[in-house]
């Protein structure tokens, strides 16, 4: 689709315009953002889906269990929310230390390359 949009574009005559070379780049420069742009524009994440990529060991069975966590404390009913949260936050550290453990697994062989 990118390469689509450049031939669609006059990118072959963005350089024979002039001979001044800074002009030229900046001819190609903005024909090429503009394809980008229209291909890929950019997205603007909200602060609750930058923060649920900076921990991808928080996974969406964990999430819905949080969910509930967080209703058991609303209605009131402590005990059943202590033991849940007790029981939540058990499985987000084992989760932690597994996705941890399985990265530095991963990138075994190139660190003993160094």
């Amino acid at each position: 689709m990118f390469v689509e949009e450049l031939m669609n574009s006059e990118l072959g005559n963005v350089c024979s315009k002039t001979l001044n070379i800074d002009q030229n780049f900046s001819a190609f420069f903005r024909t090429i953002n503009k394809a980008v742009n229209k291909v890929a524009p950019i997205r603007h994440l909200s602060k609750r889906k930058l923060k649920s990529f900076s921990k991808p060991w928080i996974t969406s069975g964990i999430r819905q269990s949080i969910k509930i966590k967080n209703k058991l404390f609303v209605r009131g009913e402590h005990a059943k929310y202590i033991y849940y949260r007790n029981k939540l936050t058990t499985l987000i550290r084992a989760s932690k230390s597994q996705y941890y453990a399985d990265v530095f697994e991963a990138n075994k062989p190139s660190s003993q390359k160094a």
